[in-house]
């Protein structure tokens, strides 16, 4: 963990930023812009790591929404890499988007259960690339639905020896595979901002399937239900509040279980792993209070367990922390944040990333 850290740190340190205003406002129209920073960084897993991130914002027709394609690429020393795009284009009948992402890099496996030990921690690599993409015609009001389609090919590389994935029994394990599934969105969403809503409501279920008859190698679905709700404090702030399920039933691999990280629950690096995931969090986010930088806390708990109606109480786990923000394009309101995490047992988490978690 504390390589981990110091990798983080060292990527904050060395941000460059350049925004630029790419039009006038005229009237309520908004106007384009873009950004873009490099990322340097080291650690034991990895040798020396750079890359950079880069985001375009730009209005679509009528659209009172911004219009955004970002492009993101890192590679290291020990020929790893990740890199991804992804453009979500926003019409005022209708939004869609499409992302495209490769990934070869380091993780960590602690087994399954909301009861594995830190003992159990074993190193892995996969080879992932992933496509996806999703069209939501507007129903009137806030309310929005349509189909979604992801493809992916995994192929675990590197793992541990003597570790639970180095067996390679384990769905997912044996050899690479490819996942296809078609999808529904149904989506109710009235954010005055998609990049730092002050007030309105996000809420989205979704449902996959990957069947072998659309080309998947493993045969399972995928549910999810994710509530967001936003408050205003304040002239400037915002209190974001989430609630999410996330469930996979059949015969998933276990890269596709749905995992307790970071990106989840702040204090946490993908530490526990099940077919299920409950989430509880809570966070006060205050924008640029001096220049362009800001703060936010957070807190929140969470569970897994092999499903939904077998969350325990007694299970749960919680993790706090705080922040800063960087307003890195004003036209939008995107932030770079800078978030520190605090779990249970001594875990931590420290993210360097572009936009809010929830």
């Amino acid at each position: 963990m504390s390589v981990r850290l110091i990798s983080l740190l060292l990527a904050c340190a060395l941000y460059v930023v350049a925004p630029e205003r790419l039009g006038a406002d005229d009237g309520d129209k908004p106007s384009s812009s873009w950004a873009a920073l490099p990322v340097l960084y080291y650690t034991s897993e990895t040798g020396l790591a750079g890359g950079a991130y880069g985001v375009i914002f730009y209005p679509v027709g009528d659209a009172k929404v911004l219009s955004n394609t970002d492009a993101s690429l890192v590679y290291t020393q020990k020929n790893q890499m990740i890199v991804g795009s992804r453009t979500e284009i926003f019409r005022p009948d209708s939004r869609m988007g499409i992302g495209t992402y490769y990934e070869q890099f380091p993780d960590v496996f602690y087994g399954f259960g909301p009861d594995t030990p830190d003992a159990a921690e074993e190193d892995f690599t996969t080879r992932y690339v992933n496509v996806d993409a999703m069209w939501q015609r507007r129903f009137g009001g806030d309310l929005y639905f349509g189909p979604s389609v992801d493809v992916s090919w995994t192929e675990l590389t590197d793992t541990e020896a003597g570790g639970l994935l180095d067996a390679r029994n384990l769905p997912g394990t044996i050899e690479a595979y490819v996942l296809s599934a078609p999808g529904l969105l149904l989506t109710w969403d009235n954010r005055d901002n998609t990049s730092f809503p002050r007030g309105g409501a996000y809420h989205q279920a979704a449902w996959r399937l990957f069947s072998r008859h659309l080309g998947s190698d493993y045969a399972f679905r995928r549910y999810s239900v994710n509530l967001r709700h936003y408050l205003p404090v304040g002239r400037q702030s915002a209190l974001a509040v989430q609630g999410f399920l996330d469930h996979v039933s059949g015969e998933a691999p276990v890269f596709s279980y749905p995992r307790l990280g970071a990106d989840k629950l702040r204090g946490y690096v993908n530490r526990y792993v099940d077919r299920s995931l409950g989430l509880l969090r809570v966070g006060f986010r205050a924008p640029a209070l001096v220049w362009r930088v800001g703060f936010a806390v957070y807190g929140g708990i969470a569970t897994v367990a092999d499903a939904p109606n077998r969350f325990r109480a007694d299970r749960i786990k919680a993790g706090f922390g705080a922040g800063l923000r960087f307003r890195l394009d004003k036209n939008s309101g995107l932030n770079i944040r800078i978030d520190f995490g605090i779990g249970e047992n001594g875990s931590s988490s420290l993210d360097f990333l572009p936009g809010e978690g929830f």
